[in-house]
């Protein structure tokens, strides 16, 4: 069974609803920099940039078979706060004079289905390394997908936990070097330069739904004003091998540190932490590990005020679409 099956584990951070697409879509008030002074302005979503995933066998396997516990671990940059209508809303300096990123970790079951698929389910619970969701505020901003840093710094703006979830994979098909009836694997990195030469990776084109719920222990109120109820987010998002729009990190924040991803990129700019690579020379089928390239946007619908002392309540429902798009210029 090939690795890309393990994909699925990704699609918890972000992906589209199903089970809450009958309900619509609100608009809420955000302050894109907080106490910077801009003041807070009415978004219907929020479009994050093509960003990346890694799975880690935590009790099981991700190659070359996704089979018992796997540890996922993730990060983007928010690209457009969107208006009611899914457009851009220009003129508010993100990514000029400030960023939106995120962080985030969980842990899942994974079940195999025949040669292809497999079924996956979150494991709840776990420690603040294993399971965990943030977003974070940078003036100025330095997050960098090649190297995977700086994601999880500046300030913290919301956080939470992931409680449960459960959701299918189909994938793709490609072999190192070629096989019969299989095409021989491209580059990991396809995005402009490739940063990692000689490593190449599985070509994932399969789908996943994933239908999860977050309890959130932290809302920044000076960058949702007001918002003191729960969200159900509806996330459009999708996940793709080889890296074709962003680049392949180098790191991911486990939590607590950095850990290996792809590994010292060939500019030698990743932290020495983050080596060797984790993936291996072909990613999805040398491992430990794999890696993921990633991309959603996120819609919001308003649940009820939580009990006195509880959590309020994320829901996250996920789809996951595959394909090859078109490489954007730098």
């Amino acid at each position: 069974m090939k690795m890309h099956m393990a994909v699925a584990a990704v699609s918890l951070a972000l992906g589209a609803s199903i089970a809450s697409s009958a309900q619509a879509a609100s608009i809420i008030l955000i302050d894109p920099d907080g106490p910077g002074g801009q003041g807070a302005v009415s978004v219907g979503s929020l479009g994050w940039n093509n960003g990346n995933a890694i799975a880690l066998p935590a009790g099981g396997t991700v190659v070359p078979t996704p089979t018992g516990v796997i540890q996922t671990y993730g990060q983007g940059a928010l690209a457009n706060f969107n208006n009611g209508s899914g457009n851009p809303i220009g003129g508010l300096g993100l990514n000029s004079t400030y960023e939106w990123t995120y962080v985030f970790g969980f842990r899942e079951t994974a079940t195999p289905i025949g040669a292809q698929n497999a079924n996956f389910s979150v494991v709840p619970g776990g420690t603040a390394t294993q399971n965990f969701f943030q977003v974070f505020f940078q003036s100025g901003g330095n997050a960098n997908n090649l190297t995977g840093t700086g994601f999880n710094d500046g300030t913290l703006i919301l956080s939470g936990s992931i409680v449960s979830g459960s959701g299918t994979f189909k994938g793709g098909n490609c072999f190192p070097g070629g096989a019969p009836g299989f095409a021989a694997c491209g580059a990991l990195d396809q995005f402009i330069n490739d940063d990692y030469p000689g490593v190449v990776s599985d070509a994932g084109t399969g789908t996943s739904q994933f239908n999860a719920t977050v309890a959130l222990s932290f809302i920044n109120t000076a960058f949702f004003p007001g918002l003191t109820t729960g969200l159900l987010l509806n996330t459009n998002t999708f996940e793709n091998q080889p890296f074709g729009q962003t680049d392949p990190s180098g790191c991911f924040f486990n939590g607590a540190t950095l850990i290996p991803g792809a590994g010292q990129n060939s500019g030698g700019t990743a932290p020495a932490a983050c080596t060797p690579s984790s993936i291996g020379p072909a990613n999805g089928f040398s491992g430990p590990n794999v890696m993921f390239e990633t991309r959603a946007t996120t819609s919001f619908t308003p649940q009820g005020v939580p009990e006195p002392g509880s959590l309020a309540l994320f829901a996250i429902s996920l789809l996951s679409l595959f394909g090859v798009v078109r490489k954007r210029s730098s």
